[in-house]
């Protein structure tokens, strides 16, 4: 109850209540009460001070681009610290200028009084001074636009360790409307820029690399065809010690997450367990194929670790907008069809333990089986064969060999249920998953964000980057009055755009 009346106060008093270290040693349980006042709480930590006021329009390079995020040290900000983000200097010519070593100044104005003095024309200066006035004549060709700045008083978060906290908190949290909270879209929009390119070049390029010579080596190296060729045994030699190298650079990866996120949480995580599967399935292979096994059996395990890397691949699809959608709405759907999977495995074994028994007498009769056999285990080659009945996949041919009506009345009774009944239900449920994950598409977005920072939370240094900040500037075009997305949004979007 203690948090709670924390939360209470804050969500009540707002701007005039300090967060206190209680609120966020309590912070972890507050969230996960789910109660309006904690999203009360994150809406409330909005303000527009004096200075945020005074700005209306600003250069806006990128009309892509409606946001911005900037976090400062203090509560001031005007026009050119807004540009600095909208409108970016390209060439740096004005950072460099910014930059540059007084001694340096000194040097070059002494060389340009020198060149001066001889008459020699100053070509360095001639240069500088063209490349700047290009730049400030491509700047004033920029649009302004009207936008709204916005103050987010964030400085409870950027204190101590309490950023990384807070995203493994967030990235774990299971009410996902707290990701509609605008303070919750600020910071990890705040965070994206900084962690993508960093885990894109750290840890995904190295991976496709990795994925693109195992897939190579497994599928046409395997097993002495390379031996056949000189170049295709340099080849072969050469992915081998490339898998070797990338197993224990992979490896060591692993170590420093376990190291970051604790050994617990690491090993709660699904994906990493599939990451310690792959890496060990393919340090395997390698060692097999150095002490020349047996090529069949390694060949199941090569086959077994090119399947773990491609499911791998799913779970890097996360790190772009368009495919992580994809990879959401699929998480989704399996989750919402567990209880259709038990009923329709029930259906499946309903129907195949009757023909079993049936085929059973065929046996003693010498007569044709209705059940095909599929790996020899007659059991389990009787739930394949109705499974396949119910895809529409019929083999007729012995229905009427003996027992035809009953026979037949099992096979018709099974399609109906099967393939008419439970497919159709099958298509509903995916269609009402779909649309309840296209309503909260952002916030999924967000989240799946955030997610991956919390994997990679180790690339960057937080506590280095945000040490003298306090505050978050949210920088957002204004809207235009009845100017809105043209694209389609779905049923569900139109249907809200419509009341």
């Amino acid at each position: 109850m203690r948090c709670f009346d924390l939360l209470m106060n804050i969500s009540l008093f707002g701007k005039d209540h300090f967060v206190s270290k209680a609120f966020v040693d309590c912070f972890p349980q507050v969230v996960h009460m789910e109660t309006d006042n904690v999203e009360m709480f994150f809406k409330n930590n909005f303000v527009e001070n004096k200075s945020c006021q005074r700005i209306v329009r600003v250069k806006w390079e990128d009309d892509d681009v409606q946001k911005f995020y900037i976090p400062r040290p203090d509560s001031l900000i005007n026009e050119q610290i807004i540009e600095e983000y909208t409108c970016p200097d390209p060439d740096g010519i004005y950072q460099d200028l910014e930059r540059e070593d007084p001694r340096d100044f000194l040097a070059e104005k002494k060389r340009q009084r020198i060149n001066h003095l001889l008459n020699v024309p100053d070509i360095a200066s001639f240069q500088l001074m063209s490349e700047t006035m290009n730049l400030e004549n491509k700047t004033d060709q920029v649009e302004e636009k009207t936008a709204t700045v916005r103050m987010l008083d964030f400085d409870w978060v950027f204190e101590n360790n309490n950023i990384k906290h807070f995203v493994t908190l967030l990235a774990q949290v299971e009410n996902q409307s707290l990701f509609g909270a605008p303070q919750i879209e600020a910071f990890v929009e705040m965070l994206w820029p900084r962690y993508y390119p960093e885990i894109r070049d750290k840890v995904f390029f190295p991976f496709l690399r990795h994925f693109f010579i195992a897939v190579v080596y497994f599928t046409f190296f395997l097993g002495g065809a390379e031996t056949s060729n000189p170049l295709l045994w340099i080849m072969s030699i050469f992915l081998e010690v490339s898998l070797w190298i990338d197993i224990v650079c992979f490896a060591l990866l692993e170590i420093m997450q376990m190291g970051a996120g604790g050994v617990g949480v690491y090993f709660s995580d699904f994906w990493n367990w599939i990451d310690i599967c792959s890496f060990s399935l393919n340090s395997a292979v390698l060692t097999m194929h150095f002490l020349e096994t047996d090529a069949h059996i390694m060949r199941v395990c090569s086959s077994t670790a090119v399947a773990i890397m491609w499911i791998k691949l799913f779970y890097w699809c996360r790190l772009y907008t368009a495919t992580a959608a994809f990879i959401r709405m699929i998480r989704e759907i399996i989750i919402d069809c567990r209880a259709f999977g038990i009923m329709l495995f029930l259906c499946v074994c309903l129907f195949g333990n009757t023909l079993l028994i049936l085929d059973q007498s065929r046996r003693i009769e010498e007569i044709d089986l209705i059940n095909e056999e599929a790996i020899g285990v007659p059991f389990i080659d009787s739930i394949i064969r109705s499974y396949l009945v119910g895809l529409g996949e019929f083999g007729m041919d012995n229905y009427s060999a003996s027992n035809a009506g009953l026979v037949w009345s099992y096979f018709i009774l099974s399609t109906f249920i099967i393939q008419l009944v439970f497919m159709n239900l099958l298509i509903a449920i995916m269609g009402d998953t779909f649309d309840r994950v296209q309503e909260v598409k952002e916030q999924s977005s967000l989240q799946e964000k955030l997610q991956m920072v919390d994997d990679f939370i180790w690339v960057c240094d937080l506590q280095d980057d945000f040490k003298d900040n306090k505050y978050v500037f949210v920088v957002e075009q204004k809207a235009i009055s009845g100017e809105g997305k043209s694209g389609w949004g779905g049923k569900v979007g139109k249907m809200k755009s419509e009341f």
